[in-house]
């Protein structure tokens, strides 16, 4: 009996070990599962976990990289280096802080737009279109994982947050496809009429009409190096006091030649002339001898220097409108001769496209020349495929732009792209859209690669003159924006978090 009573309590214990194993096993589970998926945030009455945020934030340091991978030292942002470590502005703050900022407005707009998706009986998101958007993304990252040599929830742990997996990502990418479909309905509710995007067009003209004028630029540091020489044959010393007579004597010359410019010059050849005259040796080797030093043909107002591009800009301007504007900051004089201001008559183009950027395999490590090299064979091969095609039409093209498109802007479009001015594009995809004569037909496929990744491109037509398509964009940003700004009001979300 007392050897009986003992195996039972052996049991007994065994199998209270086992349970609480088991118990403290799942507990473990519960309190990751907690960590990942447990409240994060709530906004406009959604509820956001960690992994939701992290999934918005990678996404957006991503897309941020993509798109300023040309002026990132600029910038001073290595995407290698930790965000906390690296300083922002001027003010002190991190790059971290500045993508947890970014991430926090990007979940407010988010928050925003579903839950006006909610309440909007006209309007709704099938369960069908978000399954196929989550299966959209989920391919996306798998390939990514492939590339990275680890499976997709390895992949999820490493770049979102660790322990989660792909599973864990599922209700943030539900949100953003929610979000992004009510974003192309409040898009299409604006109204695109003729008479709102001319009268948006005369209200704003500057930003879209074309400036051509005369410019010659007298430096007065170039003035300093003759005027340096000269004391120093003097027998001065160099001293503080020295370099602010050289200074001062310098800007004295190079005001009073830009003023005789200005006051000799009766017409544009003055203008050219005096180009000629006043160009240095260095710039006439660089540019040539017989070069026209002085004209600038159909700028935007953006592109125009700051100093003086108000001036050029300004609706009262007249052919041969004359100035001389000084420039505190840099001591340069600015002649300027006013030629003609006309609107941008330049054709827009409408195509597909397909955009692969170039994304790190190993987040720590930055993007290597081996992601670019992985990215460009992949953009080949699927330049390849398509280019196979018995006949190809744009919704064949499509249907690779649907399974492939990386851009954020046209995943819901399968790439589309309307009535898009040559300024509004990259170089590489400009000189492919644009080539001389503008010679492009419907059905011709480019492979451009660029600085931030490559394009395969289904070209369909040109259209609209590039003043028209340029308002028409804005002003359609602009009432987007006013909605979302009414929608934030709406549900108390004016003050970004």
């Amino acid at each position: 009996m007392k050897t009986s009573r003992k195996n039972t309590l052996i049991t007994i214990l065994i199998a209270l070990f086992f349970l609480l194993s088991i118990i403290g096993l799942f507990y473990n589970q519960y309190k990751t599962y907690k960590s990942i998926n447990g409240k994060y945030k709530e906004i406009a009455g959604i509820t956001y976990s960690k992994i939701d945020f992290r999934y918005f934030y990678q996404n957006y340091v991503q897309n941020f990289i993509q798109e300023d991978y040309a002026i990132l030292d600029y910038l001073k942002l290595q995407p290698d280096v930790d965000f906390s470590k690296q300083t922002h502005s001027d003010q002190g703050d991190t790059w971290e802080n500045f993508f947890i900022k970014q991430a926090n407005n990007d979940l407010v707009e988010n928050a925003a737009l579903c839950a006006a998706e909610a309440e909007n009986t006209s309007f709704h998101v099938s369960d069908k279109e978000l399954d196929a958007y989550v299966e959209n993304v989920k391919s996306q990252l798998s390939e990514k994982a492939t590339a990275a040599s680890c499976s997709l929830d390895q992949y999820v742990s490493q770049v979102y947050l660790d322990g989660a997996g792909f599973n864990d990502l599922k209700s943030a990418i539900i949100l953003q496809g929610k979000a992004m479909k009510y974003k192309n309905y409040l898009y299409n509710q604006v109204d695109l009429s003729k008479t709102n995007i001319c009268n948006y067009y005369y209200n704003n003209k500057k930003n879209y009409d074309l400036v051509s004028y005369r410019c010659i630029i007298i430096s007065t540091t170039d003035y300093m190096n003759e005027v340096s020489k000269e004391f120093a044959e003097n027998g001065h010393d160099a001293s503080n006091t020295l370099e602010e007579d050289i200074l001062s004597e310098a800007k004295e010359r190079a005001g009073s030649d830009a003023k005789k410019i200005y006051d000799e010059t009766t017409s544009a050849s003055d203008l050219e002339q005096f180009a000629h005259d006043y160009a240095s040796e260095n710039v006439k080797k660089q540019i040539g001898t017989n070069a026209d030093y002085s004209l600038y043909s159909n700028v935007l107002y953006k592109d125009a220097n700051s100093v003086y591009r108000d001036w050029l800009f300004d609706n009262k301007r007249e052919y041969g409108n004359m100035c001389i504007i000084h420039d505190d900051k840099s001591e340069n004089y600015y002649i300027l001769y006013f030629l003609n201001r006309q609107k941008d008559t330049a054709v827009t183009a409408t195509y597909n496209q397909i955009f692969l950027g170039y994304s790190p395999s190993n987040s720590a490590a930055g993007v290597t020349e081996e992601d670019r090299d992985a990215v460009k064979n992949k953009a080949k091969s699927i330049y390849d495929d398509i280019k196979g095609q018995k006949t190809l039409s744009q919704s064949i093209f499509e249907s690779y732009a649907e399974r492939y498109n990386q851009d954020y802007n046209t995943k819901n479009t399968n790439g589309l792209k309307e009535n898009i001015a040559s300024s509004n594009v990259s170089e590489g995809v400009s000189k492919w859209l644009f080539p001389k004569g503008n010679t492009r037909k419907n059905g011709d496929v480019g492979l451009i690669y660029e600085q931030t990744g490559v394009y395969i491109i289904f070209f369909s037509s040109y259209s609209e003159d590039a003043w028209y398509t340029n308002a028409k964009e804005d002003y359609q940003t602009e009432q987007y924006e006013a909605m979302l700004n009414d929608l934030k009001n709406k549900y108390g979300l004016k003050e970004k978090l």
